[in-house]
């Protein structure tokens, strides 16, 4: 037999180690099943980061528990109980959240995005809406959602009734989408579940209700504080017989609104020559630090140029 014609076998060490391989995915699998009947039952224990394995074969970020716990307080800064976090392919950076204690997570409101499903035993406790068994809570959720999407949930409900028979059921095709410029000139006419032309009176009762709740919250907050930056700003000038006092005064009368002038210093270049380094603090959206500059450098009896040497957020 020709040799291209051979079968492909693997060798007694690559077939042992493909087996080891199997044998310990397999271990993994049922470790996970129970930890996740386990979590159902009772969450007082968290479920570390550390029994996973970072599976190359889905696309996830994984990051060390310093980075991830970084990472996890960056996003918590500045969150309150309304803050909405998601997550996205970076189970690590969620398991540090998890860890984290209680009082320091303002929000209730954390998801992971994560194709792996064995993470899903890091948010058992989000089975329900408080807690870690149903209360009335859900129950109020769960009769919203049917009144606000009737028809998808009479069809969900309907297939789910099928769900041992999943793999049996007789093939089918799905209807094909529209373009996503189409969809979205025609959000309002698709409906994929066939709705009915009737408007459910009670239901946009409730959404107006909730406008003008979110409303009356965002006026009560009052307006977002201006945008400002902090900006270091070098002036030059033409040589060391320039009057440095009288070129300080000139960039200091310069007045915008939203300009405020804050600390200087006078630093050496050389050869007896002197630049002047001020900080300033700007509204973004009233004071233009490029206007700032050309402004500075109409004083051409003692400006050669400016440099913006560093700017920051406030």
């Amino acid at each position: 037999m020709d040799s291209d014609d051979e079968p492909l076998t693997l060798s007694v060490h690559a077939l042992a180690a493909l087996q080891e391989f199997k044998q310990e995915e397999q271990q993994r699998v049922e470790h996970f099943e129970s930890l996740y009947k386990k979590s159902e039952e009772e969450f007082e224990d968290k479920v570390s980061i550390d029994a996973f394995k970072e599976d190359w074969q889905l696309s996830q970020f994984w990051y060390e528990d310093e980075t991830a716990e970084i990472l996890g307080r960056a996003l918590l800064e500045g969150a309150d109980e309304n803050t909405v976090i998601a997550i996205a392919s970076a189970p690590s950076v969620y398991a540090a959240i998890k860890k984290l204690p209680q009082d320091q997570i303002p929000t209730k409101h954390i998801y992971l995005f994560e194709y792996d499903k064995r993470f899903e035993v890091l948010a058992a406790d989000k089975s329900y809406i408080e807690g870690t068994s149903a209360t009335q809570a859900d129950v109020t959720v769960y009769k919203a959602f049917q009144k606000e999407y009737p028809q998808f949930a009479r069809w969900f409900n309907h297939i789910a009734s099928f769900t041992e028979e999943f793999d049996t059921l007789p093939a089918g095709k799905v209807p094909a989408g529209e373009s996503a410029a189409a969809a979205e000139d025609d959000d309002d006419e698709v409906d994929l579940f066939g709705s009915d032309d009737e408007v459910d009176e009670e239901a946009e009762k409730v959404k107006a209700e909730r406008v003008a709740q979110y409303a009356a919250k965002k006026a009560a907050k009052g307006p977002k504080p201006a945008a400002k930056s902090i900006v270091t700003l070098d002036v030059k000038p033409w040589d060391d017989e320039t009057d440095l006092e009288e070129l300080l005064a000139n960039v200091k009368s310069i007045n915008f609104d939203g300009l405020t002038w804050g600390a200087h210093q006078w630093v050496s270049v050389g050869f007896g020559i002197k630049k002047l380094t001020i900080n300033l603090v700007v509204e973004d959206e009233k004071v233009s630090v490029s206007d700032l500059q050309e402004a500075v450098e109409e004083d051409e009896d003692h400006v050669q140029s400016t440099d913006v040497v560093a700017m920051q957020k406030l």
